[in-house]
């Protein structure tokens, strides 16, 4: 049962808005100090109502007083009384509600008296300069777009501003066949072919909100289709094709996965996959496959999609994602933000160029370059990661052919630059316009960095000051921590035994074999080490500054018991920000590991200094032995430097002993040595290198052949899939030739066909049960409501049949602190499914009074069922209604009732508690009554939104003890002493034990309080706004899923949603009458 909050939002569309009809404009020297005034006070509330976010929210004068804001109708009122108090103009109440932005309101403001302007912040003589930019990019101008909400937007805007000039140029393979190389696309003429792709998509039944899969090279292509699969609002889901032969059956193993769990309906493809994107089509049902070059024709969509911030632009499916795939769900919002955030930090300007060929189904290349460019409109160069590997020079020449200023890649990328490259050919480049070098997306090595930095310095005129070790991932929308430009990488060299045993980062000042500066370039090490300065070398343990948070972020360490770690200690990375998903698409599992209360787990473990993140490993790779910490990653470049052993194939892991129950170390490493004498060394000098650096050799060492060792797409190792290939004695065997492949896939997917059909139909059974149970439960409870028995009497009966039918579908019920329930008191509940409401009546050991949205009233043999139930209906889209309901719950308080309200107003599919909204509160404080949190736990996975059906689970309710904020008394009296108060809720006993017998009754004063003045009015607001925080509080702390409180986008997406089911019910009423 979807919940009416009792805080009608503005409905939108209407043509009679007093606001917009206002008859006032303010002179021009009293609009400028309005439009301040205005800013101030939207300030002040904002930063009261979301005190964790306040100072991140960008507030304009065309700022959705709702969605963006998320001000609901007695944060308005609020707004009112303190606009009305600071400019002494009366601003009617209608015009409150019906305004959409704060623009609406301006003229409204008339300030006749210049004594009078005074900010609502303060007595200031005015407000802030800065109050309505204090967010706001003062370098945008023309360059790139201040206000896009989209990279739709920001195409729109380039086109208009500077259609002419060069997006991208297609360097390589990347650029059309026959076409000249390298090949340039300017932003009208991108956005000619996305608008004829967008059109030939809806010609082939693509609907808004579908799902589509883009497994298509590094070209024009790739970047046409992903723009025009989002100007249909449908969301794209980038993939990679396959990249080897051998590699056939797994890379369909893994993308039908990643298929299924995005729920994609269409794959665009190319020409020279298509039969193999059809094997995935056999094993994804509904799968529709689609070759990009019939998508060109004369059609074309015109205009711009109404795609709001909120809305889904893209699921980024993480590397390495196999049986349990992660589609990190990232926003429009949340793009745009992750990119403004970037280029603050990396000082973007109109004069930047950037080469990449990064692959565009990663984070690092799709949404730091590509997206980057569209949005800021400096020109990137693109070519393919293919032409990269086979040659890796052609990276550094594409930079000084562009006269590039921002590049970059993995560590890995660096490295092949250093071994492939030769110091005649980098004496012909000139590097000297590369200002930012950034390194990511895997461990950084300090080693290879100075390396890089002594081959093309001296030659090439690189500086090693451009060098930037970056950390980010797709679950922030890639930036977290970028450091400052032009400083160059800064090394953390630390007491290694210390490190690895206590978990504190202890400098060394000074150790044989290196210097003791942290900074630029260390002139000696590891590189130039016999063997006696090797073995001082594995006393040290180098870590690579990522820099600080970018704008907006913040990152904290973790202990195993998730306290906050004190500077130079190591914990679990978690961070918040801006532009952080909201979880993992269709696998709440995942989401609900992701979220630490409001903070986002990384995976990975590191350190901060002196306000700088350094990264110390995986939280799931670390291997632990003897009390010590290996991370992998360290070993394996430790054994990738050994001769014989090829470079970055390497694989440290732990896996079990089956004889000892104990866990043995692995390494895996390719070499393409097959004398028997040569392997046999290189297996000496893997366990001396190994037993250096951690005390002991590993058990298991196995040379095994090149392409052994599996890699994700953006080349990091999978070591997950290395410990199962070890554990089946599979490694270094083939996958056997094409035609084997393919028929292990086919009979794979006949037998998945199989197993979908069967499921189908325990499913149907089902169905049909729940089906039988419905309806049994609706033809019996007609009868006893019809009957003339009081309330009490039909709350009894209609309690034991909810049960019964719970019951019967397999939905468990477990309440537990019944004893805390109050006569009068306001029950506020966390809301997750169309269930609660029923499970709430059921669970209860009291007769409840539930607040259900109006809509229901639309079928009148629900609402008369809800009615017998003592359900109460709010409008929430109607102000005035919304006032009234307000009044009729407080009477009802009056007369003892206890009052059930869902104050998230709506509920969401995706696990997460949604922001509180104020109605519930004032009803309690307005009425002096207590609130009692409830916990409710369960009924999303039982029944999710968008199903009909639901699922076999328990479902539990937590009373807890009512919270002490309201005085309850009137003016000039003492409270009541209140009986059972202040219990622990450790003693909370089933829900019999606070049956209607047990409730406690407490006095209350019949007499009306005379209305309230603004002081008191004030007050009350204020006193609602404390009782919200804290009932919040209580129920994110027990509810187990993730803080979404400080995302409006959600709030915003949602109450779009149901101001348009609003506009289309009442468009229906005015039909039928």
């Amino acid at each position: 049962m979807d919940n009416a909050s009792t805080d009608p939002s503005p409905s939108s569309g209407s043509e009679s808005n007093p606001a917009k009809a206002a008859p006032h404009s303010p002179d021009p020297p009293a609009e400028e100090f309005a439009e301040g005034l205005l800013l101030e006070t939207l300030r002040s509330i904002v930063d009261e109502l979301h005190p964790h976010i306040g100072a991140r929210t960008t507030i304009t004068l065309d700022s959705a007083l709702d969605r963006d804001l998320g001000l609901d109708s007695l944060s308005r009122m609020e707004l009112l009384s303190r606009l009305e108090k600071a400019s002494g103009a009366t601003i009617p109440v209608e015009a409150m509600g019906g305004a959409e932005t704060a623009r609406e309101l301006l003229p409204l403001l008339r300030i006749p008296d210049p004594s009078a302007r005074r900010s609502s912040a303060g007595e200031s003589e005015g407000p802030s300069p800065s109050a309505a930019d204090r967010f706001a990019d003062p370098r945008a101008g023309d360059h790139w777009p201040p206000s896009a909400s989209s990279l739709l937007q920001a195409l729109d805007f380039h086109v208009r501003h500077h259609g002419d000039r060069v997006h991208v140029f297609l360097e390589g393979s990347a650029a059309p066949a026959g076409a000249e190389n390298p090949f340039p696309v300017r932003f009208a003429e991108l956005d000619d072919r996305v608008r004829r792709i967008a059109a030939a998509l809806i010609e082939r039944g693509l609907e808004p909100g579908s799902h589509v899969a883009l497994m298509l090279p590094t070209g024009l292509d790739y970047l046409c289709a992903f723009l025009a699969v989002q100007m249909v609002q449908a969301v794209p889901v980038p993939i990679y094709p396959p990249a080897r032969p051998n590699q056939i059956e797994d890379h369909i193993r893994r993308h039908a996965a990643i298929l299924d769990n995005a729920a994609a309906t269409m794959l665009i493809t190319f020409s020279d996959i298509l039969a193999l994107s059809r094997l995935l089509g056999a094993r994804v049902a509904g799968l529709k496959t689609v070759d990009i070059a019939g998508l060109i024709g004369d059609a074309r969509f015109e205009g711009l999609p109404d795609s709001s911030p909120e809305s889904t632009a893209f699921l980024q499916y993480t590397s390495g994602s196999t049986g349990n795939p992660k589609g990190v769900v990232l926003s429009h919002g949340d793009v745009i933000a992750s990119l403004v955030a970037m280029g603050q930090a990396i000082e973007i300007t109109p004069e930047d160029a950037a080469v990449s060929w990064l692959p565009l189904y990663h984070d690092m290349g799709l949404i730091g370059m590509w997206m980057g460019s569209l949005y800021y409109g400096f020109p990137l160069a693109l070519m393919s990661p293919l032409d990269f590997l086979a040659d890796p020079a052609r990276w550094p020449a594409a930079i000084d052919r562009h006269r590039a200023t921002i590049s970059g890649g993995p560590n890995f990328a660096y490295e092949l630059c250093v071994r492939r490259i030769d110091p005649e050919r980098a004496k012909s480049l000139d590097l000297s316009c590369w200002r930012f070098a950034f390194n990511g997306a895997e461990p950084v090595q300090g080693r290879t960095m100075r390396r890089f930095a002594e081959r093309f310095a001296p030659s090439s005129g690189f500086r090693a000051e451009a060098l930037a070790p970056v950390y980010g991932l797709a679950e922030a929308t890639l930036g977290v921590a970028i450091p400052p430009p032009g400083r160059g990488f800064k090394i953390d060299r630390v007491d290694a035994r210390i490190f690895s045993r206590r978990k504190k980062a202890q400098p060394i000042a000074d150790i044989e074999g290196f210097e003791s500066s942290d900074e630029g370039s260390l002139a000696a090490g590891i590189d130039g080490a016999d063997s006696e300065a090797r073995s001082s070398a594995s006393r040290v343990a180098e870590f690579v500054s990522c820099g600080p948070p970018i704008p907006g972020f913040e990152v904290r360490i973790v202990d195993e018991r998730g306290r906050e770690c004190e500077e130079r200690t190591e914990g679990s990375v978690q961070f918040l920000g801006p532009s952080t998903t909201s979880g993992y698409y269709r696998n709440p599992r995942a989401s609900a590991e992701l979220f630490d209360g409001r903070w986002l787990r990384s995976g990975d473990r590191g350190y901060i200094a002196a306000g700088e993140l350094y990264i110390s490993g995986r939280d799931k790779d670390l291997i632990v032995r003897a009390g010590r910490n290996i991370y992998p990653y360290d070993l394996e470049a430790a054994v990738g430097g050994i001769e014989g052993v090829r470079k970055g194939c390497v694989a440290v892991f732990a896996a079990p002993d089956p004889r000892t129950a104990t866990e043995r170390l692995v390494v895996v490493a390719e070499t393409k040595e097959g004398d028997l004498s040569t392997r046999q060394w290189i297996e000496g000098e893997i366990r001396r290198e190994v037993a250096d650096r951690t005390g002991s050799p590993p058990e298991e060492i196995v040379l095994a052949p090149p392409r052994s060792v599996l890699k994700t797409s953006s080349g990091k190792i999978r070591r997950s899939a290395m410990r199962e290939l070890f554990e089946a004695g599979s490694i270094g065997r083939g996958a056997g030739s094409v035609r084997r492949q393919l028929l292990r896939l086919s009979l794979a997917a006949a037998a998945g066909y199989l197993r979908r059909q069967g499921r189908r139909l325990a499913r149907m059974a089902y169905s049909i049960h729940v089906g039988a149970v419905a309806t049994l439960l609706f033809v019996s409870v007609w009868p006893l409501f019809a009957l003339s028995w009081n309330a009490r009497a039909r709350w009894r009966w209609g309690r034991w049949l909810l049960r019964s039918a719970f019951r019967a579908v397999g939905i468990r019920l477990r309440t537990t602190g019944g004893e805390y329930l109050r006569e009068g008191s306001v029950v506020v509940v966390n809301h997750a499914s169309y269930l609660d409401g029923p499970l709430l009546l059921a669970a209860m050991p009291a007769p409840i009074t539930i607040v259900a949205k109006a809509e229901f009233t639309d079928n009148p043999l629900i609402a008369g069922l809800l009615r017998a139930f003592g359900v109460e209906f709010a409008e929430r889209l109607d102000h005035q209604a919304g006032l009234v309901a307000v009044e009729s719950l407080t009477s009802r308080l009056e007369r003892k009732e206890i009052i059930g309200l869902f104050p998230e107003g709506t509920m969401h599919r995706m696990p997460g508690l949604l922001p509180f909204r104020l109605g519930a509160f004032k009803i309690a404080v307005q009425g002096r009554a207590r609130v009692i949190p409830v916990t409710l736990s369960g009924s999303r996975s039982v029944l999710r939104d968008g199903q009909w059906i639901p699922r076999p689970g328990e479902v539990s309710f937590r009373i807890n003890p009512p919270l002490d904020e309201i005085d309850r008394s009137p003016p000039g009296e003492d409270d009541e002493g209140r009986e059972g108060e202040g219990e622990d809720d450790e003693r909370a006993g089933e829900a019999d034990r606070g049956s209607e017998a047990g409730l406690v009754a407490e006095d209350s004063h019949s007499h009306s309080p005379a209305e309230p003045s603004a002081e008191a009015q004030g007050s009350q607001w204020a006193q609602a706004v404390r009782l919200r925080d804290a009932a919040r509080a209580v129920i994110l702390s027990q509810c187990g899923e993730p803080d979404l409180g400080a995302r409006h986008d959600v709030l915003g997406e949602l109450l779009d949603s149901i101001r348009k089911q609003q506009k289309e019910r009442q468009e229906r009423m005015k039909g039928e009458g």
